[in-house]
């Protein structure tokens, strides 16, 4: 799911809450141009599946600010492997700098 989508559900999690924010605010949103923010606001007047009493709309918004921050941890654990990938490097050009013969690798000179 788009960034942009969980961050809409986060600030406004019933398409009531979407079509009385306008699109001004809609579009306040990183990735949310106006034109988009309009086509949200008319999709939600039009809305038939859409729960919009309070509590399902505070569970969404739970839910969806949820997703961002677990996103945001899994970007960053993400980086701390690659780093550590990168700090390690491949073993076969431990042994052949260790050893100055050819490793598994290959030829390396």
């Amino acid at each position: 799911m788009s960034q942009w989508v969980l961050k809409l559900i986060k600030r406004h999690p019933t398409p009531d809450e979407v079509v009385e924010a306008g699109v001004e605010t809609v579009a306040e949103i990183p990735y949310v141009a106006e034109e988009r923010a309009r086509e949200v606001i008319d999709n939600s007047r039009s809305s038939v599946a859409g729960q919009t009493d309070p509590d399902t709309g505070l569970a969404l918004s739970v839910v969806a600010e949820d997703l961002l921050r677990l996103e945001k941890r899994i970007d960053r654990l993400k980086d701390r492997l690659w780093d550590r990938k990168k700090l390690k490097g491949p073993s076969c050009l431990k042994e052949h700098r260790r050893d100055r013969q050819m490793g598994r690798c290959g030829a390396l000179h």
